[in-house]
């Protein structure tokens, strides 16, 4: 019943759900008249088709029946829990704080996690099929190869002064709120982090997982498996010039421990084969070793020599092997005001554990919870605190804002739902095929990238992270996985 009604509702509303993944890239798209968010620089254009499929295909299929599936539970009681949180706000006094209030704070902080919960749903909703997966999939390559043009654009002003900065700012001010970076890559995306972001959640993860299992995303022809090399290396290169310490590192880690499963994979069936007298497929393994020393000719060659343009990247490797501790390598790094706001949040709370202070209200409990040390130095977290600025401060990372504003209580839900994230996109791997190791190879690195990531995150309204565990969530689905066994 709910198999044969999520395919009636979705057959319209699927160039909707195209239009989505297609303008996921866009972060800050200027025209954005939602009242509370005239001054937020999170301004999805995939809100708009995501607005009209929460409409017209969540709630009809929720209001017709449809069941959800049940391994759901965490992330539902942790709405519950984060209700109650902030209701407790409203038992003891009210706080006001450079333009914002208790109630303002809430109504934005559930607005924004309202967003990313519906990302979440119509993403699952929408891969209920073993096609719409694959579809879904090719329109994220589409998605991301034009903004791979994009970026590569934005990387030839950079580095050779054409096209012109001016001409390509006066497009960039037609999807975004801010100008076109002079010397960093950002993409289609407000800044140069949350392009990172972009390329390390939700195609990154995609397209090393298909060379690693051979699983060719446009097909079978030579031709697509080139533009697929072609759209990874690019991305790559990109990922450096963006400049984001978090996202470069983080990109470096996925490509490493995907190479390392799929080394452990390739051994295993080296073995098998062996076993079984049959010649393993030595051809495959050589022409994937030279690509990858190729890779790190290039990394060495290129990489290194334009990352070292700015001081503040050579300080990750210069300051790797003489700092004592790895605190101090973060403080030496330029880490000092994402530790504070980290800092300032975990104190809050450290003083009211169990349920936390509310969404949203973390930050008027932080001013007074910033560590002594952060007056010495830290020019940003002092312009913060000047009572001139009109900043309203927050933990900057995602298991921090959590833990003081829901407490123990929501945030161990919320983990709970990011470890069954995990859990189910393992159920992959059951599927006896490539597409089954292609996507459970993917799982293992969008949950990775999310995790790792979640350290900046300091909105639940930006996609990446909810259509990476939409595709994660799928296997929940019953009879989903057997129907992907002739998925290839």
């Amino acid at each position: 019943m709910n198999g044969g009604l999520i395919k009636k509702l979705s057959r319209p509303n699927w160039f909707l759900w195209g239009m989505l993944l297609l303008f996921l890239p866009i972060t800050s798209f200027p025209f954005f008249p939602i009242p509370g968010f005239s001054n937020a620089v999170v301004r999805p254009l995939s809100l708009y088709p995501l607005l009209i499929l929460v409409i017209t295909f969540v709630l009809v299929y929720l209001l017709k029946g449809g069941e959800l599936p049940s391994t759901l539970g965490p992330l539902l009681f942790f709405i519950v829990a984060a209700v109650v949180s902030t209701l407790l706000v409203y038992a003891g006094p009210q706080f006001s704080l450079r333009g914002q209030t208790t109630t303002s704070r809430a109504i934005r902080a559930f607005a924004t996690l309202a967003i990313g919960i519906s990302y979440f749903f119509v993403t699952l909703l929408m891969l209920k099929s073993p096609d719409r997966i694959t579809r879904s999939i090719r329109l994220l390559y589409i998605s991301f190869s034009i903004t791979a043009v994009w970026g590569l654009l934005q990387a030839s002003s950079i580095l050779i002064n054409f096209p012109d900065h001016g001409f390509l700012n006066s497009i960039q001010r037609l999807i975004s709120v801010r100008d076109f970076h002079k010397y960093r890559v950002h993409g289609f995306a407000y800044e140069p982090s949350w392009f990172a972001s972009q390329i390390n959640i939700l195609i990154l993860p995609v397209l090393w997982a298909g060379k690693l299992t051979g699983f060719r995303i446009l097909g079978k022809g030579k031709v697509a498996d080139i533009l697929e090399w072609l759209l990874l290396f690019v991305l790559v290169f990109l990922l450096g010039l963006s400049y984001s310490r978090g996202g470069f590192v983080i990109g470096l880690g996925l490509l490493a421990v995907g190479a390392g499963i799929a080394g452990i994979r390739w051994m295993a069936q080296i073995r098998r084969k062996r076993q079984a007298d049959v010649n393993p497929d030595w051809k495959r393994l050589l022409v994937f070793g030279i690509l990858i020393v190729l890779f790190v000719i290039v990394a060495v060659k290129v990489f290194l020599p334009l990352l070292a343009r700015y001081d503040y990247f050579v300080l990750m490797w210069d300051k790797l092997f003489v700092s004592r501790n790895p605190l101090d390598y973060i403080l030496s790094i330029g880490g000092k005001p994402r530790l504070a706001y980290a800092e300032a949040g975990f104190e809050v709370f450290l003083r009211y554990p169990l349920f936390g202070v509310g969404l949203g209200q973390a930050g008027f409990h932080m001013m007074e919870s910033m560590p002594n040390w952060v007056y010495l130095d830290t020019t940003e977290i002092i312009k913060l605190m000047s009572p001139f600025s009109s900043l309203y401060p927050n933990p900057k990372n995602l298991v921090i804002s959590l833990l003081a504003e829901t407490g123990i209580v929501g945030t161990g839900l919320f983990i709970l739902f990011m470890l069954m994230a995990l859990v189910q996109g393992l159920r992959y791997f059951k599927i006896q095929n490539r597409f089954g190791r292609f996507m459970g190879i993917y799982s293992i690195l969008a949950w990775l990238a999310v995790v790792i990531g979640s350290y900046t995150l300091d909105s639940f309204a930006t996609p990446n992270m909810w259509i990476a565990f939409g595709f994660m969530y799928a296997p929940a689905w019953p009879g989903l996985l057997e129907a992907l066994e002739n998925a290839e």
